[in-house]
């Protein structure tokens, strides 16, 4: 019973290690995005402002273009980026309501383990109560038999 509470214990431990790791993975990767995000709004700003000062539509050669084409690239890489923290986010929430669940576990068994030593330690002292009355019984048995012995050694003596 110890040894499942013990590991029940140990298995909660971990888990809720392997969630601060997750944890601080998806705010790593939060703060990657939300920094990807404001450069690609650099880029755009400083784009559109390049445009206003030339007045003229980008073509292919246009390094205006290149960088609207690496902005849409950026995007693939923030929605890629969105869509690993979704499932990292959807991992943590299913962690959390586990070791919930795992900690209500460990809180009945613990409360189980408290009855069950407290009818041992019952059970040990009605044990030692027993042990103790057998002993008192066998030394008054031995007693007796001595005395049978003594009478048994009397009477068949031949008389003197």
């Amino acid at each position: 019973m110890l040894d499942k509470a013990t590991t029940l214990s140990t298995e909660s431990f971990h888990s809720k290690r392997e969630v601060a790791k997750e944890f601080k993975a998806f705010k790593e990767h939060q703060s990657e995005s939300k920094r990807l995000t404001k450069l690609r709004q650099e880029k755009v700003r400083s784009a559109a402002a390049s445009v206003c000062r030339t007045g003229r539509p980008a073509s292919r050669t246009d390094p205006l273009y290149t960088r609207r084409r690496a902005g849409t690239q950026d995007e693939i890489v923030l929605q890629h980026v969105l869509w690993k923290l979704f499932h990292i986010q959807a991992g943590i929430d299913s962690a959390a309501s586990s070791i919930l669940s795992t900690n209500a576990e460990l809180v009945r068994l613990r409360k189980e383990q408290g009855s069950v030593e407290r009818e041992i330690a019952k059970v040990r002292k009605e044990q030692a109560e027993v042990k103790t009355k057998i002993a008192n019984k066998e030394r008054g048995l031995k007693g007796k038999e001595k005395s049978l012995d003594q009478d048994v050694r009397l009477t068949s003596r031949p008389p003197e």
